[in-house]
C-alpha cells in the first residue's frame, strides 16, 4: 500500500549553510508552462492565483492580485453576461474559466479570445477523464498557441502527462484537500496534495519549466513554500482569500463549488453534494495578507539558501515530523 503526505506531516530542514544575507533578496518569479509550447508559457513575479469561486473570484479581488502580478481568473459560475461584462471591465492580468461544454464552442471561445485573455482555464472537480482529455484536444484547436490552457484537477502524474500531451499548458494538482471539499469523506477519494506534487515533480523536474499548479490543502503561509519546495509553480487558493473587504457577497461567506447551494444556484434539481458553505472570519484589506504571503515566501527562500523561488525544489529537503511536531510549530501564547 502506498503512503501518502500531507502539508502537516513534514518541514523542510533549514540550508547549513544559507547564501540569503537578507529575506528580501530572493526573487519570487516563475515561469509556468508546458516546455512543448514556448509560445504560451506565462511570468509571475508573485505566483499566486486565486480559485474561481463565488465571492472570492470579485473585480476587486482580482484587480488586487493583478496589482502584484498574480493571478486570478473570472469565474465559471456566473451568468455569462455578467462573466463578459466582469472580463472587460479588468485592466489586469486574470484568466477566463471555463465548462466542458463551452471548451467545444467555438463562437464562446472567440468571444473570450476578442476580450485578449492569455490564460484559458477548463474548470473540472476531474481532469483524468477522456472526456476532459478530449474538451483540452478540442480547445487547443481552437486557440492559438500563444493562449495558455489551465486544466484540472487531477492527482497522479500519469493524469498530469495525459493532459499536458492533449495540449494543456498547466493543470492543477490537487483533488480533495479544498477547505469547503468533502469529496475524500463523501466518495473515499483523493491523494494528499503534497505527495501529489512530489509524484508529478519528480518525472518532470529535468524539463526546462512545468505545469504544476498546487490546488488545495493550503492553510497558512508555510504550506504555500512547502508546495512551491515540492515543485509547484505556481499555487492557487480560495479559502485563504476568502473573508476580505474585497470579496463579494455577505461578509465571510464561503462556499465550495461542489456545495448544495451553489448546485442550487445552477438549477440542479436533485443535488448532490461534495462540498460545504459556511462563514470565515473577518480579515480585513487583502493587500495584508498579500504581503504577508510574500514575505513568507522571501523568508522561506532565506531559510532554502536560494536567491529565487524557481530554485527552491532543486535543494529542499523535506524531513517527516510526528503530530506532536504541531503543537511545538505553532505559538503556545493566550491570545
Amino acid at each position: 500500500m502506498k503512503e501518502a503526505l500531507c502539508f502537516d506531516d513534514v518541514l523542510l530542514e533549514p540550508a547549513s549553510n544559507s547564501v540569503v544575507k537578507s529575506r528580501s533578496f530572493p526573487s519570487l518569479s516563475m515561469r509556468i508552462g508546458n516546455p512543448n509550447n514556448k509560445a504560451a508559457w506565462i511570468n509571475l513575479k508573485f505566483p499566486i492565483m486565486i480559485a474561481p469561486m463565488e465571492y472570492i473570484s470579485s473585480t476587486k479581488m482580482l484587480n488586487a492580485i493583478s496589482s502584484v502580478n498574480g493571478m486570478g481568473f473570472v469565474q465559471r459560475h456566473n451568468e455569462i453576461n455578467d462573466k463578459f461584462a466582469q472580463a472587460e471591465s479588468l485592466n489586469g492580468r486574470s484568466g477566463f474559466a471555463i465548462n466542458i461544454d463551452q471548451a467545444k464552442d467555438s463562437e464562446f471561445i472567440n468571444r473570450i479570445l476578442n476580450l485578449n485573455v492569455k490564460v484559458i482555464l477548463l474548470d473540472t472537480a476531474l481532469g483524468h477523464t477522456g472526456i476532459v482529455v478530449d474538451a483540452v484536444k478540442q480547445l487547443r484547436l481552437l486557440v492559438p498557441n500563444k493562449i495558455h490552457i489551465m486544466v484540472g484537477n487531477v492527482s497522479s502524474y500519469e493524469a498530469y502527462k495525459d493532459l499536458m500531451d492533449a495540449g494543456a499548458d498547466s493543470v492543477r494538482v490537487g483533488i480533495g484537500g479544498g477547505a469547503a471539499c468533502m469529496t475524500r469523506v463523501e466518495t473515499g477519494s483523493g491523494v494528499p496534495v503534497l505527495t501529489s506534487i512530489m509524484d508529478i515533480y519528480k518525472n518532470v523536474k529535468d524539463d526546462e519549466i512545468n505545469g504544476i499548479i498546487a490546488d488545495g490543502g493550503i492553510k497558512n503561509n508555510g504550506d504555500i513554500v512547502k508546495a512551491f519546495a515540492a515543485g509547484a509553480s505556481a499555487v492557487m487558493m480560495g479559502s485563504m482569500f476568502a473573508g476580505h473587504d474585497e470579496c463579494d457577497g455577505e461578509p465571510g461567506s464561503f462556499r465550495g463549488l461542489a456545495s448544495e447551494e451553489i448546485q442550487i444556484k445552477m438549477g440542479v434539481k436533485n443535488p448532490y453534494a461534495e462540498g460545504k458553505a459556511g462563514k470565515v472570519k473577518d480579515k480585513g484589506s487583502v493587500m495584508k495578507t498579500i504581503r504577508n504571503m510574500q514575505n513568507s515566501i522571501n523568508s522561506g527562500c532565506s531559510y532554502g539558501g536560494v536567491l529565487n523561488l524557481s530554485d527552491l525544489a532543486k535543494n529542499a529537503k523535506f524531513i517527516r515530523v510526528s503530530q506532536a511536531s504541531l503543537e511545538e510549530s505553532g505559538h503556545r501564547l493566550e491570545i
